[in-house]
């Protein structure tokens, strides 16, 4: 939970680089890593560490635009699933 506080704090704070993200390891390139280092000591490249919770990730990673983006994926795959749920459950379940 430490890690998510420190996370949000960082992306409360506006700027535009937090719209389009950072890129691959968004989280260290931000800075909020090098905050949340001091937990992972006893290991090797403890700055690079995530936030293990994959919508901060996201948008660390690919900003704003890149969650709305995943989370219309997510919809768009859950409303196939639910249709097809209804012609063949079997299917659906796999």
């Amino acid at each position: 939970f430490l890690i998510w506080g420190i996370s949000i704090a960082e992306l409360s704070q506006f700027k535009i680089e937090n719209f389009f993200g950072y890129g691959e390891f968004g989280h260290f390139e931000s800075g909020a890593s090098k905050i949340w280092s001091v937990f992972f000591n006893n290991y090797e490249n403890n700055e690079v560490h995530s936030p293990h919770n994959t919508i901060i990730s996201i948008v660390f990673d690919y900003g704003y635009i890149g969650l709305v983006i995943y989370l219309l994926f997510l919809n768009k795959i859950m409303k196939n699933i639910i249709n097809i749920y209804y012609y063949n459950k079997e299917l659906s379940i796999v």
